[in-house]
């Protein structure tokens, strides 16, 4: 059977990889030089200093932290751990985690507290960094009861990386006095940023010409200030041109894989949340947009069909801003007296 010859656009597919962390940070630079001072000052005075990262998705957050602990550990100045927080969600788990990314011996036993005081007698006081990814994903209680022992070790500087600046807001008066971060803010990348980073990013991983300046350009627009987003389009959407023996990324190539990509990531931002989100998306996506008040007493109505329990009001507006903030659903003040809000299916009527 004859088939398409493959066409080779990919030079280094590692470079479009969630796991490749760039030299350069572009657009971020201010922010790895606070990250960085704040880490060297930290070490360099052997006194803590815990720094707290937040911007949506997609901004730079962890890239910014990795790199600033690579550099010091190429510097010799100092060790460090990565937890993953929608990994290890509670105080036991980070704290299983550590010792286990510390490697240390006869840990075993359950008491958090012998983990504990086993993972500072393993420092012996040395400077060490732990960086807690997606902190946010953390119940309050258990995101303030990790912090705070972690701050109590002595000798440890935090870097806890969240999507929102509540999820510090939310802690208990003690812990953030405890922790008193130094707080840094990523805003999503501006559009030129985001071109400048994807050209940079096209350079070392495709052949040369493989995407025009306008396509990169439509990626940046179709990724709304997330870095993440973006470079997966242009890496999928490079696989699947070379698949099909495409010399080049097209701007139909692009629509399509868009296309995909986003039904895709609905799907699993979907699959990740509970019934009642599902419910609320569904019926915002039968009727295109719904006020918040058409929108509750549909819910209502579906609860009643399917014999399920109906949320509370109050907790019905958490779930609905839940949906917002996963990038599934739009919000726009409803143009109707009152405090009412229009929800959309994400780029329909925003």
């Amino acid at each position: 059977m004859h088939r398409t010859a493959r066409a080779h656009l990919i030079l280094d597919a590692d470079v479009l990889s969630d796991a490749y962390l760039p030299e350069r940070l572009i657009g971020r630079e201010t922010q790895a030089t606070e990250v960085h001072r704040w880490l060297g000052t930290a070490v360099e005075s052997r006194a803590p200093i815990h720094v707290w990262l937040h911007g949506p998705s997609g901004a730079g957050k962890t890239a910014t932290a990795l790199r600033g602990l690579s550099v010091l550990r190429d510097a010799g100045i100092t060790n460090s751990a990565v937890l993953n927080c929608w990994e290890h969600n509670t105080y036991f788990e980070v704290l299983d985690a550590l010792v286990g990314e510390l490697r240390i011996l006869r840990a075993e036993e359950h008491r958090s507290s012998l983990k504990l005081e086993r993972i500072r007698r393993h420092l012996g006081g040395r400077p060490f960094v732990v960086m807690l990814d997606e902190v946010d994903q953390m119940r309050p209680a258990e995101r303030g009861t990790t912090l705070y022992n972690f701050a109590r070790l002595g000798t440890v500087s935090l870097v806890a990386i969240a999507n929102h600046a509540r999820a510090l807001h939310e802690l208990d008066e003690r812990v953030r006095s405890r922790l008193s971060p130094r707080v840094i803010a990523f805003p999503p990348y501006r559009t030129g940023e985001m071109v400048t980073l994807l050209r940079d990013l096209a350079a070392r991983a495709l052949v040369s010409r493989a995407v025009a300046e306008g396509d990169l350009e439509r990626i940046a627009a179709i990724a709304a200030g997330d870095a993440r987003v973006a470079i997966q389009l242009l890496r999928n959407t490079a696989h699947s041109a070379e698949l099909v023996g495409e010399q080049r990324i097209t701007p139909d190539s692009l629509a399509r894989e868009w296309r995909h990509a986003k039904a895709a990531t609905q799907a699993r931002a979907l699959e990740a949340l509970t019934e009642d989100h599902r419910l609320l998306y569904r019926i915002v996506a039968q009727q295109t947009a719904v006020t918040s008040g058409r929108l509750w007493q549909a819910y209502v109505h579906r609860c009643a069909e399917v014999k399920r329990k109906p949320l509370a009001l109050r907790t019905f507006s958490n779930y609905a801003n839940r949906l917002v903030q996963a990038g599934l659903l739009g919000c726009a003040p409803a143009r109707v007296k009152g405090r009412e809000r229009l929800f959309s299916i994400r780029g329909e009527c925003e």
